[in-house]
């Protein structure tokens, strides 16, 4: 009897949650990048994970071909669920993850995500960060 592959990937040295190269195909952790600035429109991303990002949460992957820092960023939002429901920016895939991802998504694959944790928030580490894992489809 052949054991299952497993559906979590690390590569090398990788443990979860580290900026890591990732493998061809897989699931595979990583951390959202950028969640201390603030978006365009001068929105906090801290606020905006504070209040709504949650375990199991759904992330939305958006391709930034014409990002004036990195061609290829790929930008992490959630639905906001309020009174009216929008999407808003939580931060961004790592340049060295987004190179892959992006160039994944460009040839037309799918990668879906969710949030894993949320860390943070606390008086010794009042910033929050975000845990995520992707799926290449």
């Amino acid at each position: 009897m052949q054991k299952p592959e497993p559906d979590v990937v690390f590569v090398g040295s990788c443990r979860p949650y580290d900026h890591c190269k990732t493998m061809a195909t897989g699931t595979f952790h990583s951390k959202v990048a950028g969640v201390t600035f603030k978006n365009a429109d001068d929105s906090s991303r801290q606020d905006y994970i504070r209040a709504y990002c949650k375990a199991g949460m759904t992330i939305i992957l958006k391709r930034e071909p014409n990002n004036p820092y990195d061609n290829n960023a790929v930008g992490i939002w959630i639905k906001r669920r309020t009174i009216i429901n929008s999407e808003v920016q939580i931060g961004y895939l790592n340049a060295e993850v987004a190179e892959e991802i992006a160039d994944y998504i460009d040839k037309g694959g799918t990668v879906v995500g969710k949030i894993v944790e949320v860390t943070g928030g606390t008086r010794e580490k009042p910033t929050f960060g975000v845990n995520i894992l992707l799926t290449k489809m």
